[in-house]
C-alpha cells in the first residue's frame, strides 16, 4: 500500500453541525458522520502499518542511550525493537574509561556514547545505512 497516495485520498470535508433539526439535517449529518467514520478508518489503519515498523526503525535511526558506570568504566546500551519480537533487544557496548570524563552528565561522554551505539547500528543492520552516513 503507498501511504501517501492513502493519506491523499482522504478527503475532510468542512462539516458542521447547522440548526436544521429535521429529519432532512439528521439524514444529512447521517452521512456525514459516515463519511467521516469511514476516513478515520482508513487513517487508523494506515497508522497502523506504520506502527508495525516505526519503533524499529526509529531504534536505528533515533537510538535512546542509557549510560551506565561499572567500575571505572562507562558503558551504554540501546533497545532494538523488531517488528516480529515481542520485546526489545538489548545491546550493550563499551564507552570509554570514566577518568576521560567529568561524570554522567558529561556532554563529550554522551556525544561518545551516541557515536558508539551508530557505530554498533552500522556493523548489525549495514543495509540500513548503505552510505554509512546516519545523519541523512
Amino acid at each position: 500500500m503507498n501511504f501517501s497516495n492513502a493519506i491523499f485520498k482522504v478527503k475532510i470535508k468542512k462539516m458542521f453541525i447547522s440548526n436544521n433539526l429535521t429529519k432532512e439535517g439528521f439524514l444529512l449529518l447521517k452521512k456525514d458522520r459516515q463519511e467521516l467514520l469511514n476516513q478515520i478508518s482508513e487513517l487508523q489503519s494506515v497508522l497502523n502499518d506504520f506502527e508495525f515498523v516505526y519503533p524499529f526503525l526509529e531504534s536505528l535511526y533515533e537510538p535512546k542511550v542509557e549510560i551506565k558506570k561499572k567500575e571505572d568504566k562507562y558503558y551504554g546500551s540501546i533497545s532494538i525493537h523488531y517488528p516480529t519480537l515481542d520485546e526489545p533487544m538489548l545491546e550493550e557496548f563499551e564507552i570509554g574509561l570514566a577518568s576521560n570524563y567529568n561524570g554522567k552528565e558529561n556532554t563529550i561522554l554522551i556525544e561518545d556514547g551516541y557515536k558508539k551505539a551508530n557505530e554498533l547500528l552500522k556493523s548489525k543492520f549495514p543495509l540500513h545505512f548503505p552510505n554509512n552516513d546516519t545523519d541523512k
